[in-house]
């Protein structure tokens, strides 16, 4: 399908979204290294296909879960966790994401400012995009209160 559409001149990005850690036995997709051997084979595949290696390059990369990145991850080392990802990761990072919580905290304020931080200096023209399970009021409101942050 990537081929058909590279073919046809169309625009086409696969992101693949890192899994949260849970220790799971067989689980995958939860480190950098382990995104960047999916990506890497994913190009491989393509080029073997024969798309030029750097249009096969810009086909595919991640949609980086900050929560998930961050599962398991004691507070006072977010930072350099999620330093790790979008260090490894930069030139992959198609789209950022965010889950909304069911209220707004420091916790998540602090959290939001990091990423957008980091963003900034890795990947800035990556959208952050705000995941949201909540109902449409507590939404808004979550969402009311980061466009305010700098």
């Amino acid at each position: 399908a990537i081929k058909k559409a590279v073919e046809r001149e169309n625009v086409i990005k696969i992101s693949f979204e890192n899994m949260p850690v849970k220790g799971e036995e067989g689980s995958w997709g939860q480190t950098p290294e382990e995104i960047l051997t999916l990506i890497r084979k994913t190009e491989e595949i393509l080029s073997a296909l024969g798309i030029e290696k750097e249009i096969a390059r810009g086909c595919v990369g991640i949609t980086l879960d900050i929560n998930h990145a961050l599962h398991g991850v004691e507070e006072e080392k977010y930072g350099e966790s999620l330093r790790d990802w979008f260090g490894r990761l930069r030139d992959y990072v198609k789209a950022i994401h965010i889950y909304t919580p069911s209220e707004s905290s420091d916790n998540f304020i602090e959290k939001y400012k990091l990423v957008l931080g980091l963003a900034t200096e890795y990947c800035p023209r990556t959208r952050i995009l705000m995941e949201s399970k909540q109902n449409e009021e507590i939404t808004n409101s979550v969402f009311g209160i980061t466009k305010n942050v700098e």
